[in-house]
């Protein structure tokens, strides 16, 4: 039993850690990678918005796109 406790703390981790880094929150991916273990982790890499011009996922935080070096509008 405490195996199994055990991986699912770390499922935890990992959706927060993985959530976190793409711009979520990383206490709400802790959870959901607890609660649900892979699908948990699964989900957080989902996380982040699409770039317009090379459409691959990035931080929702990010300024500029890290792969094709575009530059999102400020939401002011």
């Amino acid at each position: 039993m405490g195996v199994v406790v055990f991986i699912w703390i770390l499922f935890g981790i990992a959706a927060g850690l993985v959530g976190s880094s793409r711009g979520g929150n990383g206490c709400l991916y802790f959870l959901a990678g607890f609660l649900l273990g892979p699908i948990g982790l699964i989900t957080a890499f989902f996380e982040g918005k699409r770039c317009p011009r090379c459409q691959k996922k990035i931080s929702n935080n990010a300024m500029v796109c890290p792969y094709c070096s575009y530059e999102f509008k400020s939401e002011n």
